[in-house]
């Protein structure tokens, strides 16, 4: 997915500014992925780096899925790219009109078997 784009640290962004995307990629092993601007040349690429603290969600494990559309706010993330030199990232990322991201119930239900139901816990006291 090739490495996160750079751009000059006097970049102008309108950090405030709610803009929206399409996942292209989000690995939940790693908890980053990229997102792609629907609205063209805002940013080199057209694209963003996401990392799963950035994603606005009550699930433990916070996480995107390809092709999905979202809702997020454009920072500059100051790293190892040089003082001159800053990445541009996702931040609070939400569904489209601001809602969290609530994915982990509907992927558990879909892929696991759960005896009495999914609501249903063992607390194992012995």
């Amino acid at each position: 997915w090739g490495k996160v784009p750079t751009v000059p640290a006097d970049f102008v962004i309108d950090t405030d500014k709610r803009f929206g995307g399409t996942v292209t990629f989000f690995s939940k092993l790693k908890g980053y992925g990229f997102v792609e601007l629907t609205e063209k040349g805002v940013v080199p690429e057209n694209r963003l780096f996401v990392q799963w603290r950035s994603i606005k969600s009550a699930d433990r494990f916070p996480f995107l899925m390809k092709d999905m559309e979202v809702e997020f706010q454009i920072a500059k993330w100051q790293g190892a790219a040089g003082k001159d030199q800053v990445s541009l990232r996702a931040m609070d990322v939400s569904l489209p009109g601001g809602s969290a991201v609530l994915l982990q119930d509907r992927v558990d239900a879909e892929k696991k078997a759960f005896i009495g139901g999914q609501e249903m816990r063992d607390f194992g006291i012995l």
